[in-house]
């Protein structure tokens, strides 16, 4: 029988291919990339796979990964890093109870709060069953005020007992939480408290390794703040609320305050071994008590900053800058600038920043006054807040060398101060008064150090000439300072 060959055989070939003839035999299904990395990672030990659920977040979302196959079916519930968020405490509780682990690292939950609100004991459980899974590191989040309580009162609650908790923060908005009788927290080291409360005075002396302790948006109910602790080395507190602190920590490396003192609030700190400072106080009135009493001090402020940085001029690698905010006021205040003073730990002061609400009056004896107080001073940074003067409430005799505000002290001009350390001086603000020029003088006259001066007038301000080629003879006569004038 001839060959076929030509269009014949692809006629055959075509008739074959539709009998089901010629076909290749039938094999395994072709695996896809996706698949073999599938299959590549299931076969991971359960170690490894925990650090990639771990790394997913939310343990809802590690959940997910049991449709994958029945090697991740429940892996999530081997987890010793638990993160949980947005879920209500129903399904809080059913997580945490299908957890496998007697114990984890650490559990981070998020609540989120149903429609009809919680109740006290709705917390409280959820707060003994994270407390049962004995976490190195917990930290539970309400952040919106959801109990159901008449008024504005808070909610107490009870801490659990947490004998292995290194770390513990607590953001559970309108409770006061309180450490039953007795109870110690043997390893806890760190302590974070935003927007809800304690009685600090009881619960520090129960973690005799606690080194960090957070207190932030402290509730208005709080009205006193006291931490005694030989231990702590880190303390910040943040507070709008009028309080009284009173802290004592002889080994506290780096503090943070933040805080309103009103009018009866108070502040005693003593930490001898401070080395970062950052204080922010807001005050109704705290007057300086020179001759004529009307100076009103309404913010301190103290930071640690790195010399090179906020404060070119400084020599010391590390400094201290306190900053003020001080106005010329009538208002009533029985608390006193250096009686504050000595109860805060103000380190060696290397820059001196004045924002001066001094309405036209001379402000001369004022910073000399603060100058002789902090001597280390290196930098003396001036604001004048005016922003051009009222008729109202401009004291126009300091223009013409008189003013009722320094008639007990007229003789501060022609003081000698020593103000060794000063190398650096900016006023800005200035009126073309010449008090002004009169305490520049005296600044020439007690800084052999000086370096620089810069003076700015303020924008509504166009002085005479008189008084500008006075403030230019002055300069002219120390020809070794850099002084610059900006009109």
């Amino acid at each position: 029988m001839p060959c076929s060959s030509g269009p014949e055989l692809g006629r055959d070939a075509e008739m074959d291919r539709r009998r089901g003839r010629g076909s290749p035999p039938r094999g395994p299904c072709p695996v896809t990339r996706s698949q073999s990395l599938v299959d590549r990672i299931s076969a991971l030990p359960d170690d490894v796979l925990h650090r990639i659920l771990a790394g997913v977040g939310c343990v809802r979302s590690a959940a997910r990964t049991s449709i994958l196959s029945r090697r991740w079916r429940g892996l999530w519930t081997g987890l010793e890093t638990v993160t949980i968020r947005d879920l209500a405490p129903d399904a809080i509780h059913a997580a945490l109870a299908r957890l496998a682990r007697p114990a984890v690292a650490a559990l981070d939950i998020h609540v989120s709060v149903p429609r009809q609100g919680l109740q006290a004991a709705d917390v409280d459980s959820l707060l003994a069953a994270a407390a049962g899974l004995s976490p190195v590191k917990l930290a539970v989040a309400i952040p919106a005020r959801s109990f159901d309580v008449d008024g504005d009162d808070d909610v107490s609650l009870s801490l659990a007992r947490l004998d292995a908790t290194e770390s513990l923060g607590l953001e559970v908005r309108g409770v006061f939480f309180v450490s039953p009788p007795g109870l110690v927290f043997p390893k806890l080291e760190t302590l974070s408290l935003s927007a809800c409360a304690m009685d600090l005075a009881a619960m520090i002396p129960r973690c005799p390794k606690l080194r960090v302790l957070r207190v932030t948006k402290q509730p208005s109910s709080v009205t006193k703040i006291e931490v005694h602790s030989a231990s702590l080395e880190e303390f910040v507190v943040s507070t709008l609320a009028q309080s009284a602190i009173d802290i004592a920590a002889p080994a506290l490396k780096k503090l943070t305050l933040a805080c309103n003192m009103g009018t009866d609030g108070s502040l005693s700190v003593v930490t001898p071994m401070v080395e970062e400072i950052s204080i922010k106080c807001w005050y109704f009135s705290m007057y300086v008590d020179l001759f004529s009493e009307l100076w009103r001090v309404v913010f301190l402020g103290i930071r640690t900053v790195e010399g090179g940085g906020d404060a070119p001029a400084l020599v010391l690698p590390r400094a201290h800058v306190m900053s003020l905010q001080i106005i010329m006021s009538t208002r009533f205040s029985e608390r006193r600038f250096a009686e504050e003073m000595e109860k805060i730990p103000v380190p060696v002061v290397s820059v001196l920043e004045l924002k001066i609400g001094s309405r036209g009056h001379v402000f001369g004896p004022l910073v000399l006054y603060l100058l002789q107080i902090y001597p280390a001073v290196q930098k003396l940074d001036i604001i004048l807040l005016e922003s051009r003067p009222k008729v109202e409430d401009s004291c126009f005799s300091c223009f013409r060398r008189r003013c009722l505000c320094e008639r007990s002290n007229r003789d501060w001009r022609d003081e000698t101060v020593s103000l060794i350390s000063l190398t650096d001086v900016e006023i800005k603000g200035l009126r073309g008064g010449y008090h002004e020029v009169d305490f520049l003088r005296l600044i020439f006259r007690g800084a052999p150090l000086l370096q620089r001066v810069a003076v700015k007038l303020c924008a509504a301000i166009i002085p005479d000439d008189d008084w500008y080629n006075t403030v230019l003879d002055t300069f002219e006569e120390y020809p070794g300072v850099n002084c610059t004038v900006y009109l």
